[in-house]
């Protein structure tokens, strides 16, 4: 059996191996922003994982808090570096709409930092951004479910009588 032609299926999908351009308008890509300029105010939408505990800082006489993680959407993962109470403002594997967080670069690699006047908004899973972000995340994990979803749904249906 042949998986089915893009026109055969009553409901949306994007292709794996073809990240989308863009969430939704005015949303920036993870792969935009390791290619973009460093210091960019960005808003972006993902899923945050911390990574490690926290860790404690001196920095020009004041001592910091420190928690390191990853930023991750449909077109790849980039680190992102939380600071004193923006790590209480996150729960690791939750999705976020996040607005004015900077793109930064330290020693050649691309990063992210919450700025002082960050807008993160923890995401209800309804955006069709974070619905994809879900399906590609579940699509990469198991294999090829949508083949296999959609050669379930064209079985013919089982007998009532056995």
């Amino acid at each position: 059996m042949d998986d089915p032609q893009e026109s055969e299926v009553s409901f949306e999908f994007m292709k794996l191996n073809q990240p989308e351009e863009k969430c939704k308008p005015g949303i920036s890509t993870v792969a935009q922003l390791l290619v973009g300029d460093a210091n960019a105010v960005v808003k972006i939408c993902g899923r945050v994982t911390l990574k490690g505990g926290v860790e404690t800082l001196l920095s020009k006489g004041k001592t910091l808090k420190k928690q390191e993680a990853l930023f991750t959407d449909n077109s790849g993962t980039i680190r992102l570096v939380l600071w004193e109470n923006d790590i209480t403002k996150v729960t690791s594997t939750s999705v976020y709409n996040i607005s004015r967080i900077v793109v930064r670069e330290f020693s050649g690699t691309k990063y992210l930092t919450l700025n002082k006047m960050p807008n993160m908004q923890p995401s209800q899973l309804k955006s069709k951004c974070q619905q994809r972000l879900t399906a590609n995340v579940m699509f990469e994990k198991q294999g090829n479910m949508l083949s296999l979803f959609l050669s379930l749904r064209q079985a013919p249906p089982i007998p009532q009588n056995l």
